[in-house]
């Protein structure tokens, strides 16, 4: 990139090498995850705070996505983890997405992220399950994501919880 002068190229590809620093880092906190050798870095935070972490690491903005936030909710978390775990979530409502925005929404109790979908084949601990690629295809993914993400929930004392309701995935975080 120092070869570009200043242009769009030279920032599309800053962020692209960016994008792959961090899903490096991820893959190395999964293999810390998964060894059982992860320590915790945690921290409080306003929820509002990783839903903004999320949205950077998908390079997303704020407005591919609706958020209402009227809950000022303060989580204690290792915040680079449970932000992968929305990054996940969020990924998903967008991928699997039929209609719509996918809507993010910080209640007093939790983080709930939902998008209208067809319903899922299998209960839903199948897909908690490494490697599922029928929700997470080999093409858009490794299979992981839910995975990763029910496990990052659960070792911070919360739970993530799924229900299908009027045609929409409903995911929440309660704490």
């Amino acid at each position: 990139t120092d070869m570009y002068e200043d242009c769009e190229r030279k920032f599309i590809l800053i962020r692209v090498f960016q994008r792959l620093e961090y899903l490096l880092g991820e893959f190395a906190k999964i293999e810390e995850f998964t060894s059982g050798k992860i320590q915790l870095d945690k921290k409080e935070y306003f929820a509002i705070e990783s839903v903004e972490q999320a949205l950077d690491i998908l390079l997303l903005n704020i407005d591919e996505i609706d958020i209402e936030n009227d809950f000022d909710l303060k989580l204690n978390v290792d915040f680079e983890l449970f932000s992968i775990a929305l990054k996940n979530l969020i990924d998903n409502a967008i991928k699997y997405n039929t209609n719509g925005n996918p809507k993010v929404y910080i209640l007093e109790n939790g983080i709930k992220i939902i998008n209208k979908g067809d319903n899922l084949t299998k209960p839903i601990d199948e897909y908690y399950k490494p490697f599922n690629h029928e929700y997470e295809t080999a093409q858009s993914g490794l299979g992981l994501g839910l995975y990763i993400t029910n496990n990052i929930i659960k070792i911070h004392n919360y739970q993530l919880n799924y229900n299908y309701e009027e045609g929409h995935h409903i995911f929440f975080i309660k704490t």
